[in-house]
């Protein structure tokens, strides 16, 4: 009875942490695989950090397209309603085969709340198989936002969520570098598109939160020019060689892994100096997250952005201390505003 017992807790705590994400041995599912037949050729090194980004063009699609208008009443009680805000993609790295699925969604579209005279601008950027619009309002509290005077903008993933063009896992992260690669600088450059459209709306702070795998982008468009005035991130993946060790089968071999670190580097947040100062720079994780363990990934980014990482109980994305973390994220904007009443 007792090891029945464990087994089920086992299987509740998966659960808990697949709530709005799978699991990461079902995300890493592609390590099935013999070690020789990953690619472990280094990737081109391309200079899409490099790149000035543009205030894109947005088009307000039909609400109908999407329940954002409904979760805007619901998320937002008697607050703002919510809409969909979209533009093209006119950004691809460099040699993105015309093939590539990359290419099959050329546009990025974002749910929108909007509020007289924002206090701060939050773009939130969700995790792996997230972009679901309403359900993640609901998991990451945007009503918590909104009601202290914050316009909140969601951005999925390209390839996930709604975005998704495959049935099944999204396809990347995986064990195809290439498109790993170019995945991710695809989703940092819509992370800066995103940066860039707030501040042209209002002067008032844009603030970047990366919420698991889209903390990695969320980092990375914090080391680069046009970065967000303030980065948070929320139990982050931001090493996916260190995830692979972490979850790897045992016929997968250790060395083959740690050689991907190379050809990954290119798009690695913690091969590149931040742009973000310490103090506007918050890593939030979970003690029981054991998808993303804080010591391989939230301590190593705190650490390269010199500040620390505040923990909470909980798993991967139920950590049970959401409204304090996002208190201290509060505090920090409010800082902001004492330092230019200050001039």
């Amino acid at each position: 009875m007792s090891r029945l017992l464990e087994g089920v807790l086992k299987g509740v705590g998966r659960l808990a942490d697949g709530v709005v994400q799978v699991s990461a041995p079902a995300a890493v599912s592609w390590l099935t695989v013999p070690a020789a037949w990953m690619p472990l050729t280094p990737l081109r090194d391309d200079v899409w950090f490099a790149e000035t980004v543009d205030v894109p063009s947005h088009t307000v699609l039909p609400v109908a397209l999407d329940a954002t208008a409904v979760a805007g009443r619901l998320v937002g009680g008697a607050g703002p309603r919510g809409q969909l805000v979209s533009w093209e993609r006119r950004w691809a790295p460099s040699g993105l085969a015309p093939a590539s699925m990359l290419r099959a969604r050329p546009l990025v579209v974002l749910r929108h709340w909007e509020v007289p005279r924002p206090k701060a601008q939050l773009l939130l950027v969700s995790g792996f198989n997230m972009g679901w619009g309403f359900l993640d309002a609901l998991v990451l509290r945007v009503r918590w936002f909104l009601a202290r005077g914050y316009s909140v903008t969601l951005l999925g993933l390209p390839l996930h969520g709604s975005e998704a063009v495959v049935a099944g896992p999204p396809p990347w992260p995986s064990v195809d570098l290439e498109l790993t690669r170019d995945a991710v600088a695809l989703a940092t450059h819509d992370v800066r598109s995103g940066v860039a459209w707030l501040r042209a709306q209002h002067a008032a702070p844009v603030v970047v939160l990366g919420v698991s795998l889209g903390a990695w982008p969320a980092a990375l468009a914090a080391t680069v020019p046009g970065a967000p005035d303030v980065f948070a991130a929320l139990t982050p993946m931001v090493d996916y060689p260190r995830l692979l060790l972490d979850h790897r089968p045992p016929w997968v071999a250790r060395g083959a892994i740690t050689r991907l670190a190379a050809s990954l580097e290119p798009v690695s947040p913690l091969a590149r100096p931040p742009v973000v100062a310490p103090g506007r720079v918050r890593v939030f994780a979970a003690a029981e997250d054991h998808v993303t363990p804080p010591g391989h990934h939230a301590a190593p980014l705190a650490t390269h952005f010199g500040t620390d990482v505040m923990v909470f109980p909980g798993s991967h994305l139920v950590p049970r201390g959401l409204e304090t973390a996002w208190a201290s994220l509060d505090a920090l904007v409010d800082s902001l505003d004492e330092t230019r009443s200050a001039r």
